[in-house]
Formats: C-alpha cells, sequence, structure tokens
C-alpha cells in the first residue's frame, strides 16, 4: 500500500465515526506511538499525522488525537517549540509571512494549551 492509499484509508476511517477512529488510532499508537518521543523526529512524525487528522474536517478527531497522542513526544522539546514560535511571533515581518505563520501552526493549535498545563502544574508543585 502506498503512502497516499495509506492516508486515505486512515482519513476515512476517521470519517467513519468514534468506534473506526479509535481503531484506527490503536492502530497508529501500537505502529508508531513509540516514534513520537524520539526528539525533532519523533515531533515531525507526530505533526505529520496530525495534519492527516484535519484533514478529515473532524474537530472531535483532532481534539483526541492531541489529547491521546501528545504526552508521546518530547515535552522538552515541545516547550522549546512553543517559545521559539512566539519569540518569531514578535519578530513578523510582512514579507516573511509564509514562513512564520508555517512555524507558528504548531505552537497556536497543539502547543500553546501544553505549556499552559504544563506551567500550573509547575507552579502547584513548587508552591
Amino acid at each position: 500500500m502506498s503512502i497516499g492509499e495509506f492516508k486515505a484509508v486512515f482519513v476515512a476511517s476517521i470519517r467513519a465515526g468514534p468506534g473506526s477512529r479509535r481503531k484506527a488510532f490503536d492502530e497508529l499508537e501500537n505502529e508508531h506511538g513509540y516514534t513520537f518521543g524520539r526528539g525533532a523526529d519523533g515531533f515531525e512524525l507526530y505533526d505529520h499525522f496530525l495534519a492527516w487528522v484535519r484533514a478529515s474536517g473532524s474537530e472531535d478527531a483532532i481534539k483526541e488525537y492531541q489529547r491521546r497522542f501528545e504526552d508521546f513526544c518530547d515535552h522538552d522539546l515541545l516547550r522549546k517549540e512553543v517559545i521559539h514560535a512566539m519569540t518569531e511571533a514578535k519578530e513578523i515581518r510582512p514579507r516573511f509571512f509564509g514562513t512564520t505563520f508555517r512555524a507558528l501552526r504548531f505552537s497556536t493549535l497543539t502547543c500553546a494549551p501544553f505549556v499552559a498545563t504544563t506551567a500550573g502544574r509547575m507552579r502547584s508543585v513548587r508552591d
């Protein structure tokens, strides 16, 4: 099966409903879950599959994917990505819009809630 065919089957199973989506995510976890935690390569794979889930058009599927697989990712790398993206956001210039917004896509949709949650946990541990 080619990657294009696999993507089509994966997206169709997400669109088919919660039961089918759960099976697709179970399979994804069995095959690739451990890889998400392997630094930048793992994050890139996570982001790649997140794009496929977004292609399904299901907000519930996107939330479920993020909730289920975000914890597999390297948390130190996620924090660095958010800080980097926030720094870039302050440096936006009209001629760089394509590049900057591509970098911000991950931070605004995925990392910002994660960082807010983690920061809250860190504060409660220190107090």
